[in-house]
C-alpha cells in the first residue's frame, strides 16, 4: 500500500484500564452509572472523522466527513509525507431546566494522520470544504528521470 493510517494517540493506558474495570464491576453488580445513556449501554466516546484515501495514478485523494463543523474548528497540515487532520467539535446543545435531555452526538478534539510512502508534490496539495465533506488532494511527485548523456573519452 502506499500510504498508511497513523494510528490516534490515545490517553494513558492506566487510564483506560482503569475505565474498563469500572465497566466490569459495573456490568457485574449491576451499577449502571448516574448517566442515561450508560443504561442503555452506550458509552460516552470522541469525536473522530471517517476518513478515506483513494490512490490514482497521479495523486491521492483524502475525503474526511466533518459534519457541524466551520472551516475555523480545523486546519490541514502536511509535514515530511505526513498529512495531519486536527480539530476540535464543541458540543451544541442548549440548557434546558428541568427537562429530559439525550445526546448522541460526539464531541471533542480529533488528530487524524496519514503518511505517503511515495513522493508528493507538498507545494501543490490542495484542500477544498464544503458540505461538511473534506477534500485534500496530494499529487504525487513525479519521478525524475535519470538523464542519459554520452561522456566523451580523451586519448593520449
Amino acid at each position: 500500500m502506499a500510504f498508511a493510517m497513523i494510528p490516534r494517540k490515545r490517553g494513558s493506558d492506566t487510564l483506560v484500564n482503569w475505565r474498563d474495570a469500572d465497566r466490569l464491576f459495573d456490568d457485574f453488580f449491576g451499577w449502571p452509572g448516574l448517566t442515561p445513556s450508560r443504561v442503555v449501554g452506550e458509552t460516552r466516546r470522541a469525536f473522530v472523522p471517517r476518513i478515506d484515501v483513494t490512490e490514482s495514478d497521479g495523486a491521492y485523494t483524502v475525503t474526511a466527513e466533518l459534519p457541524g463543523l466551520s472551516n475555523g474548528d480545523f486546519e490541514v497540515e502536511l509535514e515530511e509525507g505526513v498529512l495531519t487532520l486536527k480539530g476540535e467539535k464543541k458540543t451544541q446543545f442548549e440548557e434546558n431546566d428541568g427537562g429530559a435531555r439525550r445526546v448522541e452526538s460526539r464531541s471533542g478534539s480529533f488528530e487524524r494522520r496519514i503518511r505517503f510512502r511515495d513522493p508528493i508534490a507538498a507545494t501543490d496539495v490542495t484542500a477544498r470544504y464544503r458540505d461538511g465533506v473534506l477534500t485534500v488532494t496530494v499529487p504525487r511527485q513525479e519521478e525524475s528521470q535519470p538523464e542519459v548523456r554520452t561522456v566523451p573519452v580523451e586519448t593520449s
